[in-house]
């Protein structure tokens, strides 16, 4: 028995890692042929990149067929499934985020469908059924603006994190502005760093989860960590400081 490593990205291009569920449909398609006694994701990776394994017996099968019915298989299915990752503005909270996420999964051709309130969003879906444009559609109606409709899996989560950061400052000005108190009213904010509590609660809020979600792309680092990040960032973007009552 032989074995023989091929690179991930050159049979599913557009998958974002080897946990895409495309990753196990290839895997299940090529498992059984003849002469392939087994076929799973290497658990030692060259340059960061992922690799299928493939056990074969070279008696009944050789390299070269191998790799056409790999890149044969992937081509099918990368034909079939599309995958997208999307910058978007307009998600107001965590809440607002998960109520986006059920709206994309329900709509036609959506598979799978994954929105981050940092402005993620993840989505794979059948071509048979829909396309981007039509999930863009999808999008811009429940209020949302397509930042870039060509992001890569591998762009720094810190950008990100500044550009939520810098939204939410933003949108803070707007509504302290709205408010600012008169010469007849007095507009106190309590909170443990006084005034600026609601600013510094989101701008770590969008840390943590930029940081969650770079670290689930980083080979070694175990799953709860990012979990972990995404639990804290829920409780943070659900802590509302408490406020006085404006007094005359």
């Amino acid at each position: 028995m032989e074995k023989l490593k091929i690179e991930i990205p050159l049979l599913l291009p557009e998958v974002p890692d080897e946990k895409d569920r495309c990753v196990r449909e290839l895997m299940d398609r090529l498992q059984g042929r003849e002469g392939i006694e087994s076929v799973h994701v290497s658990t030692r990776q060259e340059d960061g990149v992922p690799q299928l394994c493939f056990h074969y017996n070279p008696e009944e099968i050789s390299m070269a067929r191998i790799e056409a019915l790999a890149r044969q298989t992937g081509a099918s299915l990368t034909e079939k499934v599309g995958h997208s990752l999307l910058a978007v503005d307009g998600i107001r909270h965590v809440r607002h985020a998960r109520h986006l996420e059920q709206a994309l999964r329900l709509s036609e051709g959506v598979l799978q469908a994954s929105v981050a309130p940092s402005g993620m969003v993840r989505l794979e879906f059948d071509r048979s059924s829909t396309n981007e444009a039509e999930i863009n559609v999808v999008l811009r109606r429940e209020g949302l603006s397509i930042a870039n409709t060509a992001v890569s899996t591998q762009d720094d989560a810190s950008q990100t994190v500044e550009r939520v950061a810098g939204a939410e400052a933003a949108e803070h000005e707007r509504l302290k502005k709205k408010v600012e108190p008169d010469s007849d009213h007095t507009h106190e904010h309590g909170g443990i760093f006084g005034r600026n509590t609601e600013l510094f609660f989101s701008i770590i809020c969008g840390a943590l989860l930029g940081m969650g979600f770079g670290l689930s792309f980083v080979e070694g680092v175990a799953d709860w960590v990012s979990l972990s990040l995404y639990v804290g960032a829920y409780f943070l973007g659900a802590f509302s400081p408490p406020k006085k009552q404006l007094k005359k």
